[in-house]
């Protein structure tokens, strides 16, 4: 079944901005929302792999911490 689209973002340009999207998008009005929709769902995705990306190393950084922290932590029991 087909996700209905029934949310609507307003977004305001200056004339300038318009003509360079329609330019952008081509002859066809309808394609202009279909360009900002995706361009929109790309950028958000872009942004949640970005964020991910940085949890993954974070999480990383961390655990290399605590080994390093384990090996201090044992050399100064043996010293």
């Amino acid at each position: 079944m087909k996700e209905l689209r029934d949310r609507v973002i307003t977004v305001r340009l200056t004339e300038s901005e318009y003509r360079r999207l329609k330019s952008t998008c081509g002859a066809d009005e309808n394609s202009i929302s279909n360009t900002v929709r995706q361009t929109v769902l790309e950028w958000v995705g872009a942004r949640a792999r970005r964020q991910q990306n940085t949890d993954a190393l974070l999480s990383q950084i961390s655990q290399r911490l605590d080994v390093l922290i384990g090996m201090i932590l044992d050399k100064s029991t043996h010293d």
